[in-house]
C-alpha cells in the first residue's frame, strides 16, 4: 500500500514543460489503437506545442520590458509590462492574438521573424484556435480530413523553428534552441 508523502513539483520552464507534454501526447497518438484516442492525443499535442511557444514569447517580452522598464515611453508597453505576471491587470488588445504578440516582439527587438517560420507558426495557431474554440463549422477540419494529424506531426519542427528563431533574436544562439535532445518521456 502506498503511503502519502509530501511532494512538490517545480517547473523551471513552463515553455519546456509544455513542449515535453506535447511530445508525450504526440508519442501516445502514434501508439493509439483507435482513432478517437489518436485524435484526442493529436489535438492535445497541438495545444501544448502552441502553449510552449506562447510561454516563450511572454518570457522574452517580459524580460525585454524589464530590462528597459525605466525607459518605457509607449503607454501600451507600460501596460503590457504591468500586465505580465499580474492576472488582475488586463493586457493591451494587441497582446491578445498571436500575430499581435509577434508584432510586439518584432517591434521591441527591432528584428523580423523569417516569413516562412512566422507563417507556419501562425497556421498552426489557427488550427489550435479551431480546436480550442470548436464549433460545428470546424468539425470537418478538426475531425475528418487529417489536418490535425498532419499538423501534429509537423508541430515539433514548426514550434522548434519558431522558438529557436526567437532565441536567436535575443542573442541566445544554439544548434536547435531549447529542445536539444528532447524526448517524449521526461
Amino acid at each position: 500500500m502506498a503511503s502519502e508523502q509530501d511532494v512538490s513539483l517545480v517547473s523551471t520552464s513552463y515553455m519546456a514543460e509544455m513542449f515535453n507534454d506535447a511530445l508525450y501526447y504526440l508519442h501516445e497518438a502514434r501508439n493509439a489503437s483507435d482513432e478517437l484516442t489518436k485524435h484526442r492525443y493529436n489535438r492535445s499535442s497541438i495545444i501544448n506545442f502552441c502553449t510552449s511557444a506562447e510561454a516563450a514569447m511572454a518570457k522574452v517580452i517580459h524580460k525585454h520590458l524589464s530590462q528597459f522598464k525605466n525607459e518605457l515611453r509607449n503607454r501600451e508597453d507600460k501596460l503590457l509590462f504591468k500586465s505580465l505576471n499580474n492576472p488582475v491587470i488586463k493586457p493591451p488588445k494587441s497582446f491578445k492574438s498571436i500575430p499581435g504578440k509577434i508584432e510586439i516582439i518584432e517591434r521591441l527587438l527591432a528584428q523580423k521573424f523569417p516569413e516562412e517560420i512566422k507563417k507556419a507558426y501562425i497556421q498552426l495557431t489557427k488550427l489550435r484556435n479551431k480546436i480550442i474554440h470548436f464549433d460545428s463549422s470546424n468539425k470537418l477540419i478538426v475531425y475528418n480530413d487529417g489536418i490535425v494529424e498532419k499538423m501534429a506531426i509537423r508541430a515539433p519542427q514548426i514550434v522548434g523553428d519558431f522558438i529557436t528563431q526567437l532565441f536567436k533574436m535575443i542573442g541566445l544562439n544554439s544548434e536547435d534552441g531549447f529542445q536539444t535532445k528532447r524526448v517524449h518521456s521526461y
